[in-house]
């Protein structure tokens, strides 16, 4: 049976946390907690599940506080989790029996993360496959007998596990104000925004290939396919590209991250 650390980054969670951390407690051999500058209970309520509770001051990079609880973990397996996430019954004890049997040479295990559509977000599918389980110490093996090279794609598990992600509000305001930290003009950042969306909006185009009422229309013999191509897949090809095209000749050159403490720092594009 393998071991896992569940490692998690939390701010100002006191209405969350305890719903997630009831959830993965279940099967987690140890808890890690990384508070990026709480100012309610959060860090009062963690400590009712571990003792294993970090400081990290937020420096306005999510994947350097990730990185940082990832290294105060000591199992085999990290499963990194969010404190709006919940886990039904039925999907922890699919964890636990995951544990028994995860074949030693799986690095990633992928779980699918649903309720994408709550507060009205950009995205255009209600779940997505995530890594959710990762190897620790990745070990790297030779593969073929003759011309021998080191395996360096990771061995990915598509399980079919869900994790309900159930947030008490949307992100948006929390996103867009990181987004000003890291690009300083404003209207970098409004084509920033302006390409998200339409590229999400216009990724939603294809998911009518699996979707049931599509295809019940199909049998129907209401759509052809010739005016799905002609349109859905081809007005959002030229929805995505028109804007990623101004948007590669307006912003030609640098964009300048805002002075911080940290860094000062001007990044290509």
């Amino acid at each position: 049976m393998i071991t896992i650390s569940t490692c998690m980054i939390v701010k100002n969670e006191e209405r969350l946390l305890a719903r997630c951390l009831d959830c993965v407690k279940v099967f987690s051999d140890e808890i890690i907690i990384v508070d990026t500058g709480s100012t309610d209970n959060t860090k009062a309520i963690a400590s009712k599940y571990t003792d294993k509770i970090y400081d990290f001051p937020w420096i306005n990079d999510f994947a350097a506080a990730r990185n940082f609880s990832f290294s105060k973990a000591s199992c085999e397996y990290i499963y990194t989790a969010d404190a709006d996430e919940v886990i039904d019954k039925e999907n922890i004890n699919a964890i636990l029996r995951l544990k028994e049997v995860l074949l030693p040479e799986i690095d990633i295990v992928q779980m699918y993360y649903t309720n994408q559509l709550e507060y009205g977000t950009t995205y255009n599918y209600d779940k997505e496959y995530r890594p959710k389980l990762i190897k620790r110490l990745r070990e790297f093996y030779w593969q073929d007998p003759l011309h021998e090279t080191l395996r360096l794609e990771p061995v990915i598990f598509d399980s079919d596990i869900a994790i309900i992600h159930k947030p008490h509000e949307s992100h948006a305001a929390r996103d867009f104000a990181n987004l000003q930290k890291l690009i300083a003009d404003k209207q970098t950042r409004w084509f920033f925004c302006g390409m998200v969306i339409l590229g999400a909006n216009a990724g939603g185009a294809w998911s009518p290939i699996g979707d049931v009422t599509t295809i019940m229309l199909w049998i129907g013999g209401q759509v052809s396919a010739t005016k799905i191509i002609m349109e859905t897949f081809i007005p959002s090809l030229i929805s995505m590209l028109v804007p990623l095209a101004a948007i590669t000749l307006t912003m030609k050159g640098n964009v300048e991250r805002p002075a911080t403490s940290e860094t000062n720092a001007t990044y290509s594009v």
